[in-house]
């Protein structure tokens, strides 16, 4: 059966949304430290540190874990401002560091101009999500309608859950077969397995040794690339 519909994923997949979020976090310590007068020596450590705090609090709670780490490092708890500041230097340099992965749009330019529909299904904050695809320019590529974004912890309809995938195919009017969505999680894969679609993996991002080969079927994509160009093989 043919493939008539391209659903993507938007962080790691269409955009390097990891090396942005890296290089704003890399940003912030080095400031971290320079404000709160510490050797730069301990450049290293509070870089270690804020690695495990992060997998803790994330990016929703970034200002719990500069506090945590204030703690961690042993030094004066960051004012109001301070966090403010650090915050508002995130964001910029996230954003100015964002950009859209290599072979991205020639791609899916050429997929669409061939007649196939362009999606994305993402789990994350909607606003932000708009945000990365409107400021990288990819936004222009897709109909509004067909980008489906939902909160992470949504159990109901977010990846692994394959409700949005659903709602897509019905209204695109399409078989599970004529359906690919290509992603770089696990749950991806496990919710474009369990929707009957085309299940794709992409490590232009994580490479294969940063995903343990999974103990259970669902989570087996049907293709893996390394290039986002390689889709285009897949029919």
């Amino acid at each position: 059966m043919t493939i008539k519909a391209y659903i993507c994923d938007i962080d790691d997949t269409l955009l390097g949304t990891t090396p942005a979020n890296i290089e704003a976090r890399n940003r912030c310590i080095a400031r971290f430290v320079d404000a709160s007068g510490l050797d730069g020596d301990l450049l290293g450590r509070a870089t270690e540190a804020e690695r495990r705090l992060y997998l803790l609090f994330g990016w929703a709670k970034m200002t719990d874990l500069w506090r945590a780490l204030a703690i961690d490092l042993d030094c004066d708890m960051p004012s109001g401002v301070f966090l403010e500041e650090l915050s508002a230097l995130f964001e910029s340099t996230f954003f100015d560091s964002l950009r859209v992965l290599p072979t991205v749009v020639d791609t899916l330019e050429g997929l669409r101009d061939g007649g196939a529909k362009l999606g994305i299904i993402s789990n994350g904050d909607e606003a932000l999500q708009h945000r990365k695809l409107k400021v990288t320019g990819l936004e222009a590529l897709f109909d509004n309608g067909l980008i489906a974004v939902t909160i992470q912890n949504d159990y109901y309809n977010a990846k692994p859950s394959s409700a949005s995938f659903k709602r897509l195919e019905r209204k695109l009017g399409l078989r599970p077969g004529e359906m690919l969505y290509v992603g770089d999680k696990p749950w991806d894969v496990a919710a474009a397995n369990v929707a009957g679609w085309t299940s794709v993996r992409t490590t232009q991002v994580h490479p294969e040794d940063a995903w343990p080969s999974p103990p259970m079927k669902v989570l087996q994509p049907d293709y893996s690339i390394s290039e986002f160009a390689q889709l285009r093989d897949i029919k």
